[in-house]
């Protein structure tokens, strides 16, 4: 755009009649330079429509899991749930609920730091003995499987 501006005002103020080579040479490569700018800002949206992608794939899967134990949170477990139940032809399905007794007292003795060792650990664990089933953490101490 600015490219072509400058071959106007060049026009306007030394004049181009037919057979000014120069004037010709300069639209072509005001048209040239257009193109390419054009050219690498498409390339450059098209890199940025990826990223953004990319990061509205990311913050959908993080909404969707615990971030302390990279198990699925309250959230997919009823989207889980919901796509058990529509898709059972039994009466139900099962779910298994698990709540840590005392896990305050782990908490208040060893910090946060080992309350979060011993909520990894159970999450650890739980995949382990359903590794076909779907093992979420509901929050806190509370976790939860449909095997």
């Amino acid at each position: 755009m600015i490219a072509l501006t400058a071959c106007v005002l060049y026009l306007v103020h030394h004049g181009a009649g037919g057979d000014d080579d120069r004037f010709w040479l300069m639209i072509l490569a005001s048209s040239c330079a257009t193109l390419l700018v054009m050219s690498l800002l498409h390339s450059d949206l098209q890199g940025l429509y990826k990223f953004l992608a990319t990061l509205e794939e990311q913050a959908r899967q993080e909404a969707r899991t615990d971030q302390l134990t990279g198990l699925a949170n309250r959230k997919l477990l009823c989207e889980q749930i919901e796509i058990e139940r529509s898709s059972s032809d039994e009466w139900g399905i099962i779910l298994c609920l698990l709540d840590l007794d005392h896990f305050k007292r782990v908490n208040d003795t060893r910090g946060h730091e080992g309350g979060d060792e011993l909520l990894l650990h159970t999450a650890r664990r739980l995949k382990e003995a359903v590794p076909q089933g779907f093992v979420a953490r509901l929050g806190g101490d509370e976790f939860a499987s449909c095997p």
